[in-house]
Parts: structure tokens; sequence; C-alpha cells
């Protein structure tokens, strides 16, 4: 088998089993072929991650891909490149696995599949393309075939999957028998019988009179958080109507609150995305803009992804505080490989930038300078790249 690796390279491999019954060994299968292929080949593994029963289908929630993708791009691996038993258990999605793929390449490192034969050169690319297409393509098959069935479920006998939202109780109901003999269970969500849902009730009407998330939190106790309110008021099953995907069944359970009421929420949903959206430039009061300690925060972009980067602090010992700067991507998708950057060199930077640009001329009186790294975070402020928007900051 061709590789692209010398004789005595080190080496790390990554493997991954989505969990299937079928798959039971397939983490230890694929790892016995790993160090079969290093011992023939005169390779040396360094090191191994594994995501047991995690689908391909998205890199978030994969700590083991993260912490890979970090081991080489982040800390600078100095392996050669990374074994893998199939593209497939690298990824299923084809943007996924081409964006990082891209990312490895692009920092020299080189990828190779034990059981995908591809060819070196432009033309393997392309047949690796394919190669990703194709576990897209079988992603995408049995997508549709797990939304078909689901659908069905909803449409014949309003068997819905998940949790209910607030309010609602899972019912059983049996719809027939599967292949092995044992009964078909499904579950319908049905208002509960105790107080929880009257005290929805009371948050719709305290939302509809102008009560703040914080009151309606405070008298309902529904949640713990005010931000859980938010797909609350939204969740149309309250109108009685169950929407699933694109599918939408009127009258699937009793209906808590009025039309009038409905509306009278979603207006005031409106306005407030109006007023707090920090992207359409409308919400200069907004409290993140009047207090926040992080001059650059929802400003910034990450040189990696593009996301927002926003402040975050930590403090060790109960004293010191460190402030620093962090991809939100990273830091909720986890799957960019940026890492933190202390907050004092950018504020110096970002301040160095806006004095410069107050002794110039606006271009217009409402121009405001907004800056994006153009380098991974990890580099300190003094190495990293600037652009500028509007009035020439940078």
């Amino acid at each position: 088998m061709t590789h692209p690796f010398q004789e005595g390279d080190h080496v790390s491999a990554y493997l991954r089993d989505s969990g299937h019954e079928e798959q039971e060994l397939s983490i230890p299968q694929q790892e016995k072929a790993v160090r079969e292929f290093c011992a023939a080949e005169g390779l040396i593994l360094v090191r191994i991650f594994k995501d047991e029963s995690r689908p391909g289908s998205s890199a978030i929630g994969r700590e083991a891909f993260q912490d890979m993708l970090a081991h080489f791009i982040r800390d600078k691996a100095p392996e050669a490149g990374l074994l893998l038993w199939s593209f497939a258990r690298f990824a299923r999605n084809d943007l996924d696995a081409q964006f990082h793929k891209a990312q490895l390449r692009r920092a020299g490192y080189e990828i190779h599949s034990l059981t995908d034969q591809v060819p070196e050169g432009l033309h393997g690319r392309l047949i690796e393309y394919v190669i990703d297409y194709s576990n897209a393509l079988y992603l995408e098959n049995l997508s549709k075939e797990v939304k078909r069935g689901l659908r069905e479920l909803v449409e014949q006998y309003g068997g819905v999957p998940g949790t209910p939202p607030r309010g609602f109780r899972r019912e059983k109901l049996e719809v027939g028998k599967r292949r092995d003999g044992q009964p078909h269970i499904v579950h319908r969500w049905v208002p509960r019988a105790d107080d929880e849902w009257e005290r929805c009730r009371l948050a719709w009407e305290l939302r509809a009179k102008g009560a703040t998330l914080a009151e309606i939190r405070r008298r309902t106790r529904l949640y713990k958080s005010n931000n859980s309110y938010h797909r609350f008021f939204r969740n149309r099953i309250y109108l009685g109507v169950l929407e699933f995907g694109p599918l939408t069944i009127p009258g699937y359970c009793e209906a808590l609150i009025s039309e009038e009421t409905w509306n009278l929420v979603q207006d005031m949903n409106q306005r407030n995305t109006l007023t707090n959206n920090l992207a359409d430039g409308q919400a200069a009061n907004h409290p993140n803009r009047r207090r926040g300690s992080y001059l650059l925060s929802g400003l910034a972009r990450c040189g990696l992804c593009g996301a927002a980067v926003n402040g975050n602090t930590v403090v060790r010992g109960g004293k010191r505080e460190y402030k620093y700067y962090l991809c939100s991507r990273a830091k909720r998708r986890k799957d960019c490989a940026s890492g933190r950057s202390p907050a004092s060199g950018w504020s110096r930077l970002s301040s160095k930038a806006c004095w410069n640009t107050s002794s110039s001329p606006p271009r217009s009186p409402n121009c405001k300078p907004k800056l994006w790294p153009c380098t991974p975070s990890r580099n300190t402020p003094e190495q990293a790249n600037w652009t500028h928007c509007g009035n020439g900051a940078g």
C-alpha cells in the first residue's frame, strides 16, 4: 500500500465509531489495523485519538476530534501526519471533511486512510472529494429515511421524540409490533395535570402585559435562566399547534393561550429583537455596550473561522483575575482550534488605533472603526495583523 510517509516518521491516529451494535468492536478493530500498519511500514505511532459512540455528521461534541485538531494546528505537533481507518471515520459531512483536512494539510501534515485507495497528486484529491461526497450522500439518505419514519409516526399517531416543553408530559402509546415481536411504543405530548400547566399560563399572561423575563422567572420558576424563556415564548405548542420540522399539525393538543395573547407576546418579541440585536446598529444602549469591560468583544473576529471573539474572565486561587479573548465558536461549538489571547495586549493596540483614528477627520459621522485579527488568536497581539473598516483604524 502506497502512503505519503517515510520509514521512521512519527504519526498519530484518529479513530471513531457511531455506537451502533454492529460497530461494537469498531474502535478496537481500527486500532489493531493502525498498529499493524505502523509496524509493517516502520512508522512510529505517537498518539491515538478516540471518539466512541459519536456520529460523524458534525464536529460538534467530538472531544477527541477537537483535541486532535488542537494538537496539530494549535500546538504544532511534531508528527508527520495523521492516520485514519477511513475518511468516513474522519467526517461524514463533506464540508467538515474538506475544511478540517485542508486545515491540517495547510499546516504541513499528511493524512492517510488505510481503507480508501487514493493516489497521489491532483487526481487523488479529486478521488478523495468523491469519497467525501459519497460519505455525505450516505448520511443524507440515512437522515431522510430516519426523518421519513419519524414524520409518519407524528402524522399518524402524534408520537414526538425528545423532551416535551414546559407544561407537557410524555404519554405512552402502543402503535404495533416491531420486527422482533416487541411492542412499538411512541410518546405523545399531553398537558400536565399539576400546577406547571397553570404556571405556563401565568407566564404568557404576564408577558402579554409587558412583564420582564426576570419578573416572570421569579413568579413562575419554570426555568432557572431568563434566556430559556426566549424559546418558550416562541413555541406554538401553547396554541395547540405542533411544529415538527416542516410539518405543522393544528389542533394537536389543548390550547393554553388565545390567539390574542400569542400576538401580543410575538409583538413584544419583535420589538426586543430590534432593540437588542447588536448586529443591526440599533442597540447603542445595550448593557453589553454600556458596561462591558472588553472593548473588542463582539467586534473582533477569529482569524481561523471568522466567528465573533468574546471576552472571558478566569479567577485563579480566588484572587487573581485573568482576562482574555476567545473565539465564540471555539468555546460553544468546539470546532475551531484557535486558543486564548490575553486581553491586555489587544486593549493596548485597539486604544492606540482609536487614538490615531481620532486625530484624522472621519469619512462619515456614522462611521465607526471595527478591528479584526487576521491571524489565529494564539499569537500575541504584537505579532497579529489587523485590517480596518471605516475611517482607517489599525
